[in-house]
């Protein structure tokens, strides 16, 4: 059933996402994806668990692997932290809405 929902959501097994256009490797310049935690959290929380998964999911170079956010430079560091920012508040935004949603609908 997991797989299935992945499928519909268009989640493959490769977990990794590509990361932001704008940075690469600091020590090869090759791709960074976001690798993920898996479809478990999309696939059991939905949409808000997908959103907190890629907020908190880390780099990873395909030639090199996982990199820590302190090998990137400024600029780079600075963008990731604004898309994880973007990406938890939306999570969180999402939330709201459904629980004053769902509070509305108790009266």
């Amino acid at each position: 059933m997991k797989d299935e929902i992945a499928e519909m959501l268009g989640i493959t097994s490769d977990t990794s996402a590509p990361a932001s256009a704008g940075i690469v490797c600091p020590s090869c310049g090759g791709a960074v994806r976001k690798a993920g935690a898996g479809v478990g959290a999309g696939a059991m929380f939905g949409l808000i668990g997908a959103l907190f998964v890629e907020a908190f999911a880390s780099c990873r170079c395909s030639k090199c692997g996982p990199i820590t956010s302190g090998a990137f430079p400024k600029d780079a560091r600075q963008e990731i932290l604004v898309e994880r920012i973007m990406l938890g508040a939306g999570a969180l935004l999402i939330f709201l809405v459904l629980l004053l949603f769902i509070g509305g609908r108790n009266r």
